[in-house]
């Protein structure tokens, strides 16, 4: 089933390992990595994947999804748990062509049946060091853990609180692995959280 939901979608940030890093001088969030798309139209779980013309180029992203369950303003790391309901799984359809020529992400990353989301919410779970996977067609193209994070969950929520309220609802797309790719017709990915479940969508 769809549903119409509100989320903060971060991108660029959350899951790009700290590889070629200066460990000497980490890296903080910067306001251009923030994307905020509001009242997306997102697909559930075995919801299809429909492909617009509008963009020559369509990939998939698989990203830890943070749920916010309490209003959260100015939450220090510390206690960004506090705020949290719980965890899914997140498939963040990039209308990569648009994502290239626009300024803003808007329509690249906020079409209507962008960002795949399920199964369920997992309320019990450690995000520091889970397995992020994103198979297609059953073949493994992104495998990760978000122990390489560059920005973990908690510093994720103490950036974006610092400049925007969240609402109870609200997800966080915490950034995808490297191995994206394109999407065609036919097409079922997969991307499963460890700890969480399977999000399975076909693309038509």
């Amino acid at each position: 089933m769809r549903t119409t939901v509100s989320f903060l979608l971060l991108t660029v940030l959350g899951v790009s390992t700290v590889s070629g890093q200066d460990a000497t001088t980490p890296p903080r969030p910067r306001a251009r990595d923030a994307g905020v798309i509001i009242g997306v139209f997102a697909p559930g779980p075995n919801d299809a994947i429909t492909l617009l013309p509008i963009s020559r180029r369509i990939d998939y992203e698989g990203e830890l999804v943070v749920v916010i369950g309490r209003l959260a303003k100015d939450i220090r790391a510390e206690d960004a748990y506090r705020v949290i309901l719980g965890y899914t799984c997140g498939n963040d359809v990039t209308l990569r062509t648009l994502q290239k020529t626009d300024d803003q992400w808007a329509r690249a990353k906020g079409f209507d049946g962008s960002a795949p989301i399920g199964p369920w919410i997992e309320t019990d779970l450690d995000p520091n060091d889970v397995v992020i996977e994103a198979r297609l067609n059953g073949e493994v193209r992104q495998r990760a853990s978000t122990v390489d994070m560059v920005f973990g969950v908690a510093t994720l929520i103490e950036y974006i609180t610092s400049f925007m309220t969240l609402l109870p609802g609200d997800m966080i797309m915490t950034g995808t692995p490297e191995g994206v790719g394109k999407l065609a017709p036919g097409d079922v990915v997969e991307i499963e959280v460890e700890g969480v479940g399977t999000l399975a969508n076909a693309v038509r």
